[in-house]
């Protein structure tokens, strides 16, 4: 009795589906003239749908097959039937051999390929993402099939497709040399792809550990997560993971992405640091979170169809939900939320146009077929870039805000005096910036007297360490009072700063340079061993100073130098001596000559 039910069930079913079938005139087959090229193989196609996904080789036979009249005729969406296509093919005499047919889609769950050769007999093959690699006719990322072609003879393939994902059936014929170097091209680009994401995960995860920064750590996650699913969605993943996972890898795509979705929402919370800006926005963040935590769930559970069409739909509307998140973030000035606002924009063009291509409304090209790829390329690298640019954002918050802090401390040091017990550790860090302060002149950023006593005593030290001669000039400026009394105090502030920075521009390695008060300085050398050199390094430097200034009311004003020399062997002559002995050289100079240059040679004396 079953089996009569079963008969009957098979032939209304065949009625059925011959007569839902448009009669048409079957294709063409497809003569190969230029036997070394491959040939995209849509138009020659003819096509029949089979809802009930359980049709035969000889019963798909006997029912009319479609032709294609175009490529997007093979961008069926999410469909569950069973799809046959049927293609004709004449080669001329000089074929080579084998031959090798390429569907462009990877995310292709089964497909049969039967062929039908003129001397009767029919090939067998079988390939798609849901088998394990030992068992498909070409271990590649995207289904392939060998086919060989005799001379002027025909040869009719019929091929069965399923897919649980997007069923996008375009196919190119190939030469094998020229599938080998297609397949190599596509390997690497995957390989670039893949690699990229190695090399930001890596630097994110180390920066995350290094810094003790959650929001890299974060990121690092949904790397990790997004970029192990996108390789095993675009082909090579499902090679080296069928043997950890086995039939469970059917469920990598959808869950992984659903997961990823996750990550990304827990990591925009982190980089946008919701929970203190903004309470609102962090809390749909959250429940989002929560939502596309179940949803992932469901993908396991659920046929994979059905995830598949949750992931679709999560990945759509969480990434418009990040780019209002990076919107809203540009307006409240978070640091760096522009690049994510320009990441989760591209992620959600490239996503869109998948998504509207899986569901078969926008035509199958490079661009909808790799857009998320493409859009999370370009969004992987503004987010890092993003990270970038908010650590240092916050870094020179940071800084600035020590800054304020230490003036606030300054102007405030006699109400720091009285609660030195309540706010030790502030006093602490005010002390260490005032010292700074104690040491420079505030007008020419130089050393003063106090920073030259200290340094004074390293450089007499180093010199005794390393039996060097000191030499110290003593410089004062020449009617400088005058510039102040014409002028104004203030172009000789500036004119004071001037003579800094040309000093400055004299001193090399260990020099160092002071202000000791008014128009007087001070460079302290080790680099002189004798008289003649020392001269004329301070002729050198009364030149430089004495060369015109213009100062910024527009006037210009030329002023001499008194330079008084000491120099001496460290460990026979002190620093005070050192200090005293160039004063005097430089008034000798200045009471009696004025713009000249001194020598006090101590060396003498002390041997004397």
């Amino acid at each position: 009795m079953s089996f009569v039910v079963h008969v009957f069930y098979r032939c209304g079913l065949l009625l059925c589906i011959w007569l839902l079938t448009p009669t048409a005139a079957q294709a063409s087959p497809l003569r190969l003239q230029d036997v070394n090229q491959p040939r995209l193989l849509d138009s020659a196609f003819a096509m029949l749908r089979d809802p009930s996904g359980l049709l035969s080789l000889p019963e798909a036979k006997q029912l009319t097959f479609r032709p294609i009249d175009h490529s997007e005729a093979l961008h069926l969406g999410y469909t569950t039937d069973a799809i046959w296509l049927k293609l004709q093919l004449i080669a001329t005499a000089n074929a080579p051999a084998p031959w090798v047919i390429d569907f462009h889609y990877g995310y292709l769950d089964q497909l049969d390929a039967y062929i039908e050769y003129p001397d009767g007999h029919t090939v067998h093959q079988r390939n798609g993402f849901a088998m394990p690699p030992v068992a498909r006719a070409i271990a590649n990322a995207t289904p392939a099939f060998w086919l060989t072609l005799p001379a002027n003879e025909m040869v009719t393939v019929y091929l069965r497709a399923q897919a649980y994902g997007s069923m996008t059936l375009n196919a190119t014929l190939y030469p094998q040399l020229a599938f080998h170097a297609h397949s190599n091209r596509n390997l690497l680009f995957q390989v670039i792809f893949a690699g990229m994401f190695l090399a930001l995960w890596c630097y994110n995860m180390f920066l995350g550990l290094v810094l003790k920064q959650r929001p890299y750590l974060s990121y690092s996650a949904f790397l990790l997560v997004f970029g192990i699913t996108t390789v095993t969605a675009i082909g090579p993943g499902s090679l080296y993971l069928w043997s950890l996972l086995g039939p469970v890898i059917n469920h990598v795509v959808p869950t992984g992405y659903s997961t990823a979705v996750v990550l990304a929402l827990l990591f925009a919370r982190d980089y946008m640091a919701t929970k203190q800006r903004a309470p609102v926005v962090d809390m749909t963040l959250k429940w989002a979170a929560r939502f596309c935590a179940v949803a992932a769930l469901a993908t396991v559970i659920l046929p994979v169809q059905i995830g598949v069409q949750i992931m679709s739909a999560i990945g759509v509307s969480i990434a418009a939900l990040m780019m209002w998140c990076g919107a809203f973030g540009v307006y409240r000035h978070i640091p760096a939320a522009r690049y994510f606002l320009i990441g989760w924009m591209c992620m959600l063009v490239g996503t869109a146009m998948v998504s509207l291509r899986n569901t078969g409304w926008l035509p199958d090209n490079f661009i909808t077929f790799y857009g998320m790829q493409i859009g999370s390329t370009i969004e992987m690298l503004m987010l890092s870039l993003g990270l970038a640019s908010r650590f240092n954002e916050m870094k020179h918050q940071k800084e600035a805000a020590q800054t304020a802090l230490v003036n606030t401390l300054t102007q405030q040091e006699s109400l720091l005096e009285q609660k030195v017990l309540q706010r030790t550790a502030e006093l602490e860090t005010a002390k260490q910036e005032l010292e700074k302060m104690v040491n420079r002149d505030p007008l020419t950023k130089l050393y003063n007297r106090n920073g030259l006593e200290h340094l004074l005593e390293a450089a007499y030290l180093r010199a005794r360490q390393q039996q060097r001669i000191l030499a110290l000039l003593m410089i004062d400026l020449d009617d400088f009072k005058q510039v102040n009394d014409c002028h104004g105090h203030s172009m000789g502030d500036h004119l004071l700063q001037i003579i800094a920075q040309r000093l400055n521009s004299c001193a090399v390695d260990n020099d160092v340079v002071a202000r000791l008060g008014g128009d007087e300085f001070v460079l302290l050398s080790d680099r002189y061993h004798d008289k003649p050199t020392l001269q004329q390094f301070g002729q050198k430097i009364k030149q430089i100073l004495t060369q015109a200034v213009l100062l910024p009311n527009g006037r210009t004003v030329k002023i001499g130098t008194s330079i008084g020399i000491c120099f001496g062997d460290p460990h026979l002559v002190d620093s005070s001596s050192l200090l005293r002995r160039a004063d005097s050289a430089m008034y000798l100079i200045k009471h009696f000559e004025k713009n000249d240059v001194a020598i006090d040679d101590m060396r003498r004396r002390a041997s004397s």
